[in-house]
């Protein structure tokens, strides 16, 4: 089912890990293709505990 269609959108994974009693999100949001900036981690598909997602200019979600 279609809906928004034109609108630009991304989507990518998300890793939870505990550390010191707190939940840390590790995502490549701010990814770049090789040689045009810097590139963030490659989260193997085990490791994914979710996805974030952006849709034309709105705030980052994060959906488990």
């Amino acid at each position: 089912m279609s809906n928004n269609m034109g609108t630009p959108a991304a989507m990518g994974p998300v890793f939870n890990l505990e550390y010191e009693g707190r939940t840390v999100s590790i995502c490549d949001y701010f990814d770049y293709y090789w040689g045009k900036g810097p590139v963030g981690p490659t989260i193997p598909q085990s490791l994914i505990n979710g996805w974030w997602y952006i849709q034309g200019t709105n705030a980052v979600q994060e959906f488990p």
